[in-house]
């Protein structure tokens, strides 16, 4: 881990290994909170961090939303995606499965 500290932002004061622990936990919750308001917020601030972990978490938590007919919740989910990838929306759970594969493969955009 490095030592150094973040200056600004939300990891402000945060070592590389605070961050990695800090993301670590947030993917955890979107997975698990019964709470669909922290879910919610969770998934919208985690598009900030693109990494296939977290694109994965997204793309479940998409399938759930769809799955609850939680359309805020796929929103922002959604959103994430978008952010993470650089790809326009589309609505569409096979669509976000098919990016998360090469995605994950390729470890990039």
């Amino acid at each position: 881990c490095q030592s150094h500290t973040t200056a600004s932002g939300p990891w402000q004061g945060r070592t590389a290994c605070g961050r990695r622990a800090h993301l670590a936990r947030a993917r955890r919750l979107l997975a698990q909170d019964p709470d669909p308001y922290v879910r919610r917020y969770l998934a919208a601030q985690l598009g900030d961090h693109p990494d296939p972990e977290t694109a994965d978490v997204l793309v479940s938590y998409l399938s759930d939303c769809l799955d609850r007919v939680d359309p805020r919740g796929a929103e922002a989910a959604e959103a994430s995606l978008i952010k993470i990838s650089g790809k326009p929306g589309s609505g569409d759970l096979g669509y976000w499965r098919a990016w998360l594969a090469t995605y994950s493969r390729e470890g990039r955009r």
